[in-house]
C-alpha cells in the first residue's frame, strides 16, 4: 500500500512541476505542461510490457527501494525514483530507434536488477 502512494506522489509531481511556470508565462508553460504530459506518456507506453505495465515496475521498485522508516524514505525516495525515471526515459529513446520489444524486455530487465539490488 505504501509503494503504491509514494509512487502515485511521485507520477502526480512528474506531471504538475510545470504548473509553476503557468503564473509567470502562460504560453510557455501551458507548451512545457503538454510537452511533459507528452513525454511522460511515452515513457510509460515504452516501458510497459505486457505482463509488466510502467505502473506495476515502478510500486516494484519502489517497494524494494524502501526502508523501513517512513521518515527516511521520504528523504531519497523521490530523487532515486527521479533517477529510475530518467533511465527509463532513456530507454524510451532507445525504443525510438530500435524497436518496442527490445525497450520492452530492457524495461524488464532494469525493473529486475532495481528489484534485486
Amino acid at each position: 500500500m505504501t509503494r503504491e502512494v509514494y509512487a502515485g506522489i511521485f507520477v502526480l509531481l512528474l506531471f504538475v512541476w510545470p504548473i509553476g511556470f503557468l503564473s509567470d508565462h502562460l504560453l510557455a508553460g501551458a507548451c512545457l505542461l503538454v510537452g511533459n504530459a507528452l513525454i511522460i506518456c511515452a515513457v510509460f507506453y515504452y516501458n510497459s510490457y505486457k505482463d509488466l505495465t510502467f505502473w506495476e515496475g515502478l510500486c516494484v521498485v519502489t517497494g524494494s527501494w524502501m526502508s523501513g522508516c517512513m521518515n527516511l524514505t521520504i528523504i531519497y525516495i523521490f530523487p532515486a525514483l527521479f533517477l529510475f525515471f530518467l533511465i527509463c526515459l532513456g530507454n524510451a529513446l532507445w525504443a525510438l530507434f530500435s524497436n518496442r520489444e527490445s525497450a520492452q524486455n530492457r524495461w524488464v530487465n532494469i525493473v529486475v536488477r532495481a528489484k534485486g539490488r
